[in-house]
Parts: C-alpha cells; sequence; structure tokens
C-alpha cells in the first residue's frame, strides 16, 4: 500500500510475504512530493514484509501528522517502523516480534524528524524500542 497525500486510513489488512513495505505513507522521490499527511495505520497484521514494513517519509519534509497504531508486526529484518524527514508521528499500542532483531539495532527508526512519540508498544527485548538515527544531509 503506497500512499502519498492527505487524509488516509489503512487498517485491518493483511499484508504476508512481500518483497517491499507493505505500507508506505510518503513520498520517495529525491526531487518532488509533498508527504504524506493525515494518516492512520492501524490494525494491520504484518508478516515478513520489507526490510521495513511500515515506512512513514517525507523527502520535503512537509509529511507528518501520522498515526501508527495497533499493528501487528512480525519478523522485520532492518526495524518495525521507519520514520524520515518527518513532523508529528505517534507510534502506540504495536506489537513488534521477530525470530532475529532488527539490523539497525531499534524497532522504530527515525532521522531527520521532529515531535515522534512512541508509547505503549510490546515487543522483546533483543533491541531498544526508538533509534534515532544521525542526520546524514
Amino acid at each position: 500500500m503506497k500512499f502519498n497525500g492527505t487524509r488516509a486510513w489503512i487498517a485491518d489488512n493483511r499484508f504476508e510475504n512481500i518483497n517491499g513495505n507493505a505500507v508506505l505513507a510518503g513520498y520517495v522521490s529525491e526531487v518532488s512530493g509533498h508527504g504524506a499527511r493525515d494518516v492512520l495505520v492501524s490494525g494491520n497484521t504484518i508478516t515478513h514484509c520489507g526490510w521495513t514494513p511500515i515506512d512513514v517519509r517525507s523527502t520535503s519534509g512537509l509529511g507528518g501528522n501520522i498515526i501508527v497504531r495497533d499493528n501487528r508486526i512480525i519478523d522485520t529484518r532492518d526495524a518495525a517502523v521507519s520514520i524520515k524527514g518527518c513532523d508529528g508521528v505517534t507510534v502506540v499500542d504495536n506489537a513488534f516480534s521477530s525470530s532475529t532483531p532488527p539490523s539497525q539495532g531499534g524497532w522504530i527508526i527515525v532521522e531527520r524528524s521532529a515531535n515522534v512519540v512512541a508509547a505503549g508498544n510490546r515487543f522483546s527485548a533483543q533491541a531498544v524500542e526508538v533509534k534515532r538515527l544521525p542526520d546524514r544531509r
């Protein structure tokens, strides 16, 4: 599911064995794109999907007001949720599990973002909940 716009509700889906991200809220072009705003990603079950099953990004820095809640993410490689270039992202009450820890050492990876809240997430103790990466400009 790829969304780059305003106001979306991505809820109660089952994603399994997808090479790429199960949910991409935002824009991936380095040239243009505003980023997703006012998005709810909730109640999804995601198993064996991409390096980061839920990817929230904005190359312009205009993406934000995104809520990721009550999702179940199983067997991730890099991180369960990746946030890059956004302002105002809430990640709450999700369940993260994997047979191996995320490769970057955190279930939620944050880069060049502000006002990110993570609370009430359940995960195995193999990795930290949130890891903020240094800005790479």
